[in-house]
């Protein structure tokens, strides 16, 4: 008999290994270009967030020499800077803000353009008619000019001419700068308030001949169901109260030296109110206190505050804190009903 030859059998996994590297081979070419469009997305994103600001200053504004502005034609405002101080020049004697000139100072020595305006002249911006005009002159002997026109709505973005004459849109934060008026950065004085009970002396009232001291005192007082409370000086706090109603906002005079004190303003001494309080004082490296205390930490000595009365016109009293040159106002029924401890 003749052998039939035998068939070898078909190897049924193979087509599906195929189509696993089949498989694989395209996750791979998906992956990778997935990856190529994600490195395309992100250096795309990269460009557009590169700065497209157009820098029209890029000075050193410690080097100002003067600074002057004007808004909607008004009067001129000049600062002017020598040593790193900063006075307003129509009186060097105004209690300037110097935290808010230099501010001042370093906005306009450093100017970004949002981009130019390459249409139209002047008067189609309202640069004919300025919102704002400001000079700044350097050490150098160089003087910039520049002004803020109309606001474009659609992009809350200012029209601004440079130096040069050109046009340009900047942010709207510039002209914010120079909104300020002389009395919004003058330096009063610092109120003393937010005394614990504790931390007060006495208070000493004098008007003319007549002086009484009030001095500070407490009690433990103990509730039926068992809390204890420290009750202090009646008379203390209701002159504590007193004293926090004089309102260190209420100027009417920056300047006043003591003869102007007295003569204008009836401030001669005679009538005053101090305070007597413990402060609170930083200890130096060098040092420690009797209690231990030592650097880093903070101690309390007594300290004065003294405010002396003048005379009144139109319901409001004259004062002013020992050492200062501003005159305030506080009412007449406030600085009255102080002064009347004197007498009590």
């Amino acid at each position: 008999m003749q052998n039939t030859p035998r068939r070898k059998k078909k190897n049924k996994a193979l087509p599906l290994i195929v189509l696993v590297v089949i498989m694989c081979v395209l996750a791979g070419a998906y992956l990778a270009l997935s990856a190529a469009n994600d490195r395309r997305e992100a250096e795309e994103a990269a460009a557009a967030a590169v700065d497209t600001t157009i820098m029209l200053a890029q000075q050193d504004y410690t080097k100002i020499t003067e600074l002057k502005y004007r808004t909607d034609g008004g009067d001129w405002i000049t600062l002017q800077q020598t040593g790193g101080v900063w006075t307003l020049a129509e009186d060097p004697k105004f209690p300037l803000n110097q935290q808010t000139a230099a501010g001042m100072g370093a906005a306009i020595s450093s100017i970004g353009a949002m981009r130019s305006v390459e249409e139209g002249d002047g008067t189609m911006y309202g640069l004919d008619e300025p919102a704002c005009e400001i000079h700044v002159s350097y050490g150098t002997g160089t003087t910039y000019k520049y002004a803020i026109g109309d606001r474009n709505s659609f992009n809350d973005a200012y029209y601004f001419r440079n130096d040069d004459g050109k046009i340009y849109m900047i942010a709207s934060g510039l002209l914010t700068y120079f909104q300020t008026e002389p009395e919004d950065m003058i330096v009063l004085d610092t109120a003393l308030a937010g005394l614990a009970d504790g931390d007060i002396n006495s208070f000493t009232v004098a008007d003319g001949d007549a002086s009484a001291e009030w001095k500070q005192s407490s009690e433990e007082v103990t509730a039926e169901d068992g809390t204890v409370t420290t009750v202090y000086s009646e008379t203390v706090t209701d002159l504590y109260g007193l004293f926090c109603e004089l309102d260190l906002r209420k100027w009417a005079d920056y300047y006043a030296d003591s003869t102007e004190m007295a003569e204008v303003y009836g401030i001669d001494g005679s009538r005053s109110l101090t305070l007597s309080y413990k402060k609170s004082v930083a200890i130096n490296s060098a040092e420690t206190t009797a209690d231990g205390a030592s650097s880093g930490q903070t101690t309390k000595v007594d300290a004065n505050y003294v405010i002396y009365f003048g005379t009144s016109a139109d319901g409001q009293t004259y004062y002013s804190p020992k050492g200062s040159t501003i005159v305030y106002t506080a009412a007449d029924d406030v600085a009255n009903a102080i002064l009347a401890y004197a007498a009590q």
